[in-house]
């Protein structure tokens, strides 16, 4: 059964078996899903949006103001999809996504963990249940990875 629970948070579980499919069967899913077209939710996506961006940093610097300290998250993608983004032209421009946000936290101060990169934790296919999201191996790269640096600039 392919089931899933949305929980109260908003978060998403997803049925055992989506969770559990083999490394095969995540590759041949995703290689699948990229030879009947985009990348889900990059569709049209030509570059930045200067109003977007204007907006986000309008948001950022209301909850500075408000005390609340803004952390991003870049979860990486499946490797078959990353590869996609860097060798397709037609997805070019979505590198440009992490370089502002990697930008926008050094200026602003905010801390900033993962990449969409899976490469940068050594997070690969196994580390990926589906064609969009990571399992807890890959965040738990991350999250070590932070912890790592954060201790040895203390």
């Amino acid at each position: 059964m392919n089931w899933y629970v949305r929980r109260h948070d908003g978060s998403v579980l997803y049925s055992k078996a989506t969770r559990n499919r083999s490394t095969k069967e995540v590759e041949e899913l995703a290689r699948n899903h990229l030879s009947q077209g985009a990348i889900y939710g990059m569709y049209d996506y030509v570059g930045l949006s200067t109003d977007i961006m204007v907006h986000f940093e309008t948001f950022i610097n209301d909850l500075d103001r408000r005390g609340i300290a803004v952390e991003l998250f870049l979860s990486p993608y499946n490797p078959v999809y990353y590869e996609a983004i860097e060798t397709n032209e037609y997805y070019k421009n979505f590198l440009e996504v992490e370089l502002y946000l990697k930008a926008l936290a050094g200026n602003q101060n905010l801390s900033l963990m993962g990449s969409y990169d899976p490469r940068v934790y050594g997070c690969e296919q196994r580390d990926v249940f589906d064609e969009h999201h990571t399992r807890e191996s890959c965040l738990e790269k991350i999250f070590d990875s932070h912890d790592l640096n954060s201790n040895t600039n203390n």
